[in-house]
């Protein structure tokens, strides 16, 4: 993975980076198709739980390490390169199908879907490495697509330089769902109980 050291190689990839189709903005950069099969995104190096823009090529290295197992299972999308280039951090990742859970809340059948991403959670903490979990985990960094009759979840945008307690991952899931959602608060409250044993 370069390290981002060569300034051509950077204002390429800030070019490249402006000319996909737009998919989503979020507190600290924005999100764009980058060919058929991936999606680049592009931030402030220096934001969110991130204290330093160097802590950025490390996370995406243990993002790789952490997530093995989780990335085989279908269950976060793998990082195809990543770039620091001065104040401005570029990863491009695998893109991944369907839609975000906050878009999906109003559809006949959210409750199954929520109930699929609370299975994902428990999964997803099964494969990871201790002491991680997700970090930052909220209705817009869960995607959902349908295969077939069932929901399937994929988990993006994780925090892992936080190192919180996984019980942490479940309490922000709740919140989020209760938030944008109130109606599915009781359930969410019972998946929880269900999910997180």
């Amino acid at each position: 993975m370069p390290s981002n050291s060569n300034p051509q190689k950077c204002e390429k990839v800030k070019q490249e980076a402006k000319k996909g189709k737009f998919l989503g903005k979020g507190a600290f950069g924005e999100v764009r198709e980058h060919g058929a099969h991936y999606v680049i995104k592009t931030e402030k190096c220096k934001s969110g739980f991130r204290k330093k823009a160097s802590e950025f090529v490390p996370n995406v290295t243990t993002y790789r390490k952490v997530l093995s197992s989780v990335i085989k299972a279908g269950l976060a999308p793998p990082i195809k390169d990543a770039y620091e280039c001065g104040d401005t951090c570029i990863t491009i990742m695998k893109k991944a199908p369907g839609q975000t859970l906050t878009n999906s809340l109003h559809l006949p059948d959210a409750p199954e879907i929520i109930e699929s991403v609370y299975k994902g959670i428990r999964k997803l903490h099964s494969l990871m490495k201790a002491p991680y979990g997700h970090g930052d985990l909220h209705s817009s960094n869960v995607l959902v697509h349908k295969t077939g009759n069932k929901w399937k979840p994929k988990f993006i945008d994780f925090a892992l330089e936080r190192k919180l307690a996984r019980s942490y991952d479940w309490k922000f899931m709740k919140d989020s769902i209760s938030q944008k959602s109130p109606k599915y608060k009781e359930l969410t409250k019972s998946l929880e109980h269900k999910y997180s044993k």
